[in-house]
């Protein structure tokens, strides 16, 4: 089978994307597949061996072409970490293109991206989930404190909507919750903290 393995992106967690996708290209060339290494760019372009790529929207297929020759695929294995591609948007390219795509599909993927959203589903479900609460960037807050009172220590806190590598901490007292939430802050406007 012929893979086109897509990775890096505009998301902060580009390099964690690059090093995953060499773990990746290793698996399916032991597995005997060949594999097609599209990068996305931080600019979000796309190239193949360093040189850019278009798009041939006139056929139900969308064909992928470099230089005028299409680059054919069985099936598209999105490598990519945060937003612009884990979270359901490089799914729904696919689903437009006509192309296969590994993994899950566009609602799952956003779903799981959206940490509150995917709790407030999964416990609206019957399923538990560890208590949490989520701050949005200009609303009022809880302070450390009142956070503390009701979750207790230690505590984690991510980007709501980023993957699971960066702008993560773990919380031991109030000074490090604030530093913690300031940070997630940086990558998302959406924040979750959940007790440990």
């Amino acid at each position: 089978m012929k893979v086109l393995v897509v990775c890096g992106g505009r998301s902060a967690e580009r390099e964690i994307s690059l090093e995953s996708s060499r773990f990746v290209l290793e698996s399916l060339a032991r597995a005997g597949h060949s594999t097609v290494t599209a990068v996305i760019g931080s600019d979000g372009a796309w190239t193949v061996d360093g040189a850019g790529v278009s798009v041939d929207m006139s056929k139900p297929r969308w064909v992928l072409s470099q230089g005028g020759s299409g680059i054919g695929f069985d099936v598209l294995f999105p490598v990519l970490h945060g937003t612009l591609g884990e979270d359901g948007t490089i799914q729904g390219l696919c689903e437009m293109a006509g192309w296969p795509c590994a993994g899950a599909g566009v609602m799952a993927s956003a779903v799981a991206m959206n940490k509150i959203v995917f709790k407030e589903l999964a416990s609206g479900a019957g399923i538990p989930v560890v208590p949490w609460i989520e701050i949005l960037a200009g609303r009022p807050a809880p302070g450390a404190g009142e956070i503390i009172a009701g979750l207790g220590l230690p505590l984690f806190v991510k980007p709501a909507r980023l993957g699971s590598s960066v702008g993560i901490s773990r919380a031991a007292d109030a000074g490090e919750l604030e530093e913690a939430v300031a940070l997630a802050l940086e990558y998302d406007e959406l924040v979750l903290v959940e007790k440990a």
